[in-house]
């Protein structure tokens, strides 16, 4: 581990970085929880990993995570109807087709349903 603390200092020294790079273990069981580590609630992935490259070290689960498009991208839930025909993307003004969307959906990889547990998110330079 210490080549990957280590490795990941040098790369963020190296390309001027004012924060962590962020290391991501899928958690496949219960008890691989780590302890004391700040359960998020309500949170997208992508303010999981913002939270994480401060410093943060989080567990994102199921439960937590309030991105459809995160949520059935790590199997935790399915993909809503609205995001899967593509309607949905249109109504946020992500694509102008439905079409559009809907293809985008499809080509998605996810991991299988229910296969996940959680995912801990920490800096890269703390990783154990």
């Amino acid at each position: 581990m210490k080549t990957i603390q280590s490795n990941a200092e040098k790369v963020k020294q190296i390309l001027g970085l004012s924060s962590s790079l962020v290391g991501v273990k899928f958690l496949l069981a219960e008890n691989e929880v780590p302890a004391n580590i700040e359960k998020l609630n309500g949170h997208r992935y992508c303010q999981a990993l913002m939270k994480t490259r401060h410093g943060a070290h989080v567990l994102l689960d199921a439960e937590g995570i309030s991105c459809p498009a995160a949520a059935a991208a790590f199997g935790f839930k399915q993909l809503p109807e609205g995001l899967k025909t593509g309607k949905g993307l249109v109504g946020f003004g992500i694509v102008n087709e439905e079409v559009i969307g809907k293809t985008m959906f499809e080509g998605m990889t996810t991991l299988p349903q229910g296969k996940l547990n959680a995912l801990y998110l920490f800096p890269l330079e703390t990783a154990t």
